[in-house]
């Protein structure tokens, strides 16, 4: 807290020499130069600073950014996204709708599983069917059964998917994270899903050691021509900002991810690369099952106190945006203008709402905040407190790991919790990930928040392909989540990374898939 309150002035200084406001505008691509043009180099190892840990290997199970990142270039789904967020085949290289509730997929032929089993329409059906499987607790089981009827295998290469409903998003999920493909006789054969890998990715795991480094060798039989250039990429988990930083400057890494604000001007030009978008938010998660928060009007009040400007200009130096509505971008089809300045700092409206609650006095309000040990979040969650406290509220304070954050979120064992995401694909139908009451593992099932006429609109939202009325449905659920107030919303962070210059080939993606930048090293090559 001290070094938040110490160095306030001194960033707000910085602020008006950087320019004022918290909006700057987000970056698709480099800041600097042109990585990927010339002809790209064959070989060589890419040693990759990455913030945290990785947790687990199984690829149907989220586990934070790192693991998909490593997850991602170790298995292959059956559609992937390209560097603008536009949708492109990986292990299907074709599809199409024969009626609005049936997706066929012809699979590329000839690809190999890294210990060399070939990929047939009997390893799609199997890991569709995994994620399905309640016991598995795969990320997106509890989607994928509200929206799958039947997976069948119709010959080798080629699988039919029949949908209870239409589905706008269907291709969105399978492009994601956590429905990999694997492949069926590995996975039954007694292994460990969370210790082991066997993908058809670019890259194979080939040594890890937990905390120090992740070694992924070239699959030399990975199906795309060419691909990848690099021999070997090396993850090498570097928790600390300024050591990853200094690791970078010094040569020991050649790409580093989770730039800081205040570090990101030293890197947009030689011998450096800059990289960055804004698809990432903070925002605080409330227990709606604890008291106070069980209480809707305490937390509207708690969304009014806070000073999202403030908070940008002291935790990101002016460089985030603030949130004033929900998680939908303003350059998205479905952003509801009217929406726009939902929230604010309103400190009247929030006595009010605390009075109507049954709390005449703020100091009433006692509650329980944590925030896991990384800057991104420590220091966003620092100017909350004060700000909290500030309104006379009582909120003690902890500060936790990111293992215990991880499993934090998926038991609900929080009262407030400082967390960062990016949204699971580039869709409004993302909402449905955190706040529908059985498909949120993200969110909702941990504590028990359930809005029937929210699950409704979602659903509908979702089973509706017309541009124009999915956007009406999207505003008034993303009214009834305003109006819900699940969480404190706050703020969109810069998310950056950064290379040598000799690195060529990255990309921090646009049209809000920036989340799998990281998940495409097969594309980058570097100068020797």
């Amino acid at each position: 807290m001290r070094r938040l309150v110490a160095i306030a002035l001194a960033l707000s200084l910085m602020v008006v020499a950087l320019g004022s406001g918290c909006s700057p505008q987000p970056s698709a691509g480099p800041s600097s130069g042109s990585p990927g043009e010339g002809t790209p180099i064959r070989g060589g190892t890419l040693r990759f600073g990455v913030h945290r840990d990785v947790v687990a290997l199984d690829p149907h199970i989220y586990y934070g950014a790192t693991s998909a990142s490593l997850q991602g270039n170790v298995y292959d789904g059956l559609v992937r996204y390209t560097p603008n967020g536009k949708i492109e085949g990986a292990l299907a290289e074709s599809w199409d709708n024969p009626d609005e509730k049936t997706w066929v997929f012809r699979l590329r032929s000839g690809v190999k599983f890294h210990n060399g089993n070939p990929l047939t329409s009997d390893d799609v059906v199997f890991s569709l069917k995994r994620i399905m499987d309640p016991a598995v607790g795969a990320t997106r089981g509890a989607l994928l059964r509200n929206q799958i009827m039947s997976v069948e295998r119709v010959d080798d290469l080629t699988v039919k998917i029949t949908m209870r409903k239409p589905d706008a998003t269907f291709l969105n999920v399978l492009a994601g994270p956590d429905t990999y493909i694997v492949d069926k006789e590995w996975a039954e054969s007694g292994v460990d899903l969370r210790k082991q890998t066997n993908g058809t990715g670019p890259f194979m795991l080939v040594e890890f050691e937990p905390q120090v480094k992740y070694v992924l060798r070239r699959n030399p039989n990975y199906w795309e021509t060419g691909k990848p250039y690099l021999d070997e990429v090396v993850l090498v988990p570097i928790q600390d900002d300024k050591t990853r930083i200094n690791a970078l400057r010094n040569g020991e890494l050649d790409l580093a991810e989770y730039i800081p604000w205040h570090e990101a001007p030293a890197f947009k030009n030689d011998p450096f690369r800059l990289y960055s978008g804004y698809e990432t938010f903070n925002s605080v998660r409330l227990n709606v099952s604890r008291p106070p928060l069980d209480n809707r009007k305490v937390r509207q009040a708690l969304n009014y106190i806070i000073d999202r400007e403030e908070i940008c200009k002291i935790a990101f130096g002016g460089e985030a945006k603030p949130i004033t509505s929900g998680w939908i971008l303003e350059d998205s089809w479905a952003f509801n203008t009217e929406l726009k300045g939902y929230w604010k700092k309103d400190h009247d409206k929030a006595r009010r709402l605390l009075a109507e609650a049954g709390f005449s006095d703020p100091s009433m309000v006692e509650l329980n905040f944590e925030s896991a040990n990384v800057p991104v979040h420590l220091d966003t969650a620092q100017v909350i407190l004060q700000q909290l406290q500030a309104f006379g509220l009582k909120v003690n304070f902890k500060v936790i790991d990111i293992p215990v954050m991880m499993e934090k979120r998926s038991t609900g064992d929080y009262q407030m919790m400082m967390d960062g995401h990016s949204l699971p694909w580039p869709d409004p139908d993302a909402y449905a990930q955190f706040f529908h009451s059985r498909e949120g593992a993200m969110y909702a099932r941990a504590t028990q928040f359930s809005n029937p006429t929210l699950d409704a609109l979602l659903e509908q939202g979702r089973s509706t392909l017309e541009p124009a009325e999915r956007k009406k449905i999207y505003a008034q659920a993303e009214r009834i989540i305003l109006d819900e107030a699940p969480w404190i919303f706050v703020l969109w962070r810069p998310q950056s990374e950064a290379s040598s210059a000799r690195v060529h080939g990255f990309t921090h993606f646009g049209g809000g898939a920036g989340y799998y930048s990281t998940a495409y090293l097969e594309r980058i090559w570097a100068e020797k």
